[in-house]
């Protein structure tokens, strides 16, 4: 899992520009980012690009995970902590089927939650996106989220642009093997829509989100900000699209 010997150090924790810590990453946070806390100098860190995170998974019922998932002063640290550009990456457990119930009434309540604390601390945008090659029986899901709305726009490059920047970021093989076995910039490309089941689930929310009924298969979940936004006109509300919507689909 650690072996980098085709493109670089033989371990990949061996290699220079990592920096292993091995504590409590809830405290480590916490003591740098915590708003109102005073730094002292050997705790300082630059602002991070991205910062990926493998929780609990949502539907554990332990008593860290209601912590975890809703607290607020922890995850204000996260997003304290990235830079303007920055994204949080997460896992967010198995993918929900068509035949759930809203995510506020299943056991998935704590990932209802979360979407609600990544909102309101601050982050511009969300996206959801499942992965079928995570080796669990079932597709697994993923959130990104953008700490500014301008930057978030990366996420909708088109195929031939995805492919340019991961072929310039990539390191080359001593083999000449591939460094990616299941990402290109048709898949991402996948990505940027959420499946059917998390658009089916997400519109069974109480009350009734208004982007579902305006939308047959097009809305980004979560997130219909990200693709409508309405404006109050002589007091009458209008949905208006920020993407081109294909003819007929509205």
């Amino acid at each position: 899992m650690n072996d980098c010997s085709d493109f670089g150090e033989g371990n990949c924790f061996d290699d220079k520009r990592t920096d292993l810590r091995t504590e409590d990453a809830f405290a480590w946070f916490l003591n740098r980012y915590k708003k109102g806390i005073e730094i002292s100098d050997d705790l300082k860190t630059d602002p991070y690009d991205v910062i990926i995170m493998d929780a609990l998974d949502p539907e554990d019922t332990v008593e860290f995970a209601k912590h975890l998932y809703k607290d607020l002063t922890f995850w204000g640290t996260l997003h304290k902590a990235l830079n303007e550009k920055g994204m949080l990456v997460m896992q967010l457990g198995m993918s929900p089927s068509v035949n759930d119930a809203a995510e506020h009434y299943s056991g998935n309540h704590n990932r209802a939650m979360l979407f609600n604390t990544i909102e309101i601390i601050g982050f511009q945008k969300m996206f959801l996106y499942q992965e079928f090659h995570s080796d669990f029986q079932d597709p697994w899901s993923y959130l990104v989220a953008y700490k500014s709305e301008q930057y978030a726009k990366e996420w909708f490059h088109n195929e031939a642009e995805i492919n340019v920047r991961i072929r310039e970021r990539l390191l080359e093989t001593k083999s000449g093997m591939p460094v990616l076995k299941y990402v290109d910039g048709s898949t991402i490309q996948e990505y940027q829509r959420p499946s059917i089941a998390w658009d089916t689930v997400y519109c069974r929310k109480d009350p009734y989100p208004i982007e579902c009924g305006a939308l047959h298969g097009q809305k980004n979940m979560l997130l219909g900000r990200n693709v409508f936004r309405m404006i109050l006109e002589n007091g009458k509300k209008t949905l208006l699209s920020n993407m081109n919507m294909t003819e007929g689909s509205v």
